[in-house]
């Protein structure tokens, strides 16, 4: 009997100490913030394609890459500034209003003096030359402004940090024939759990289970609302490519929906100054209507009707809308 008691009180301390040991710590599930509740409709259902034919045109849009504000906060989110631009050019994309270009390589960049003395493009000036290179009628772009992360102390496990990170961006969305800033968003979230994105792709398996990939999925999902809520009312654009009598050929066809017999709105559209938050000013003279006779994929030509001025008036850049 007594050749067993040091077994016996082997397996007794092992019993003891795993009745006192703390259970392990479920992770941390990633909770939204709180968003208010706002009954009125919004801009996506007041202009959604059932309240007229127009609203079901689709407008070109072109996401270009995403800038960084400290590149080393980001040094465990691999190539973050081209996949977050991808990721929402793809739910973009799923929203059925847009002709999508993807550009993650440009990055608009804020003018700066260089060492002569001069200050560099503005944001707005590259962002035109986008939308003109792209043949697209609105830009987006972006920027991280705090991806940091602190680990706080743990009070009841000493040995261990209580892991904290910030996920701010910020959105613009500018016109791109006048390169003005239409609209600027800002988002923040502040995430806990897992949010060490080491050896992990962003946007992969692994980054969306996490609590942090968690986090920037919902941020993209707020702000793909934000921006279809901010287009939604306003009309397709095209740009005229030639001028003959009073047949114009613009740069808009079946993909945008375009059918034949659609009428749209011609404009000359001249850029007047600038203001002094350096946003173009445009002068829109209308000119008269344009009825759409050929489609083709990426164009299309059609008959105007003048309500003032002269065909030989218009040139070559000016702009056709949906009203």
């Amino acid at each position: 009997m007594f050749r067993h008691q040091p077994l016996i009180l082997l397996l007794s301390t092992a019993l003891l100490m795993g009745c006192l040991q703390r259970p392990p710590v479920p992770p941390a599930k990633y909770k939204p913030p709180a968003e208010s509740t706002v009954n009125e409709p919004t801009m996506a259902e007041m202009c959604s394609p059932s309240a007229g034919a127009e609203y079901g045109l689709l407008k070109r849009v072109v996401v270009v890459g995403f800038g960084l504000s400290d590149p080393a906060q980001a040094n465990d989110l691999n190539e973050i500034e081209q996949r977050y631009p991808s990721q929402l050019t793809k739910l973009l994309d799923d929203e059925g209003r847009f002709v999508l270009t993807e550009r993650g390589h440009t990055i608009l960049v804020p003018a700066a003096l260089d060492l002569m003395g001069n200050y560099s493009r503005t944001a707005a000036e590259q962002a035109r030359q986008v939308a003109e290179e792209q043949g697209a009628q609105f830009v987006i772009s972006g920027r991280f402004l705090d991806l940091s992360s602190t680990y706080y102390d743990n009070l009841i496990d000493t040995a261990r940090k209580w892991p904290v990170r910030q996920l701010v961006v910020e959105i613009e969305v500018f016109d791109g024939y006048s390169g003005s800033l239409i609209t600027r968003h800002l988002y923040r979230d502040r995430v806990k759990g897992r949010i060490d994105m080491k050896q992990i792709t962003p946007f992969d398996g692994r980054f969306n289970e996490s609590e942090y990939g968690q986090a920037v999925a919902h941020m993209l999902k707020l702000q793909v609302r934000d921006i279809v809520n901010d287009l939604a009312c306003m009309p397709m654009q095209a740009r005229i490519l030639k001028l003959d009598g009073n047949t114009v050929y613009i740069d808009a066809g079946a993909n945008v929906l375009l059918r034949p017999n659609d009428e749209l709105k011609i404009f000359r559209k001249r850029i007047a100054a600038h203001d002094l938050h350096d946003k173009m000013v445009a002068e829109e003279i209308p000119y008269g209507t344009l009825t759409i006779k050929r489609l083709f994929p990426n164009s299309s030509i059609g008959t105007l009707k003048l309500k003032r001025g002269r065909a030989e008036d218009l040139r070559p850049g000016d702009i056709v809308r949906a009203w």
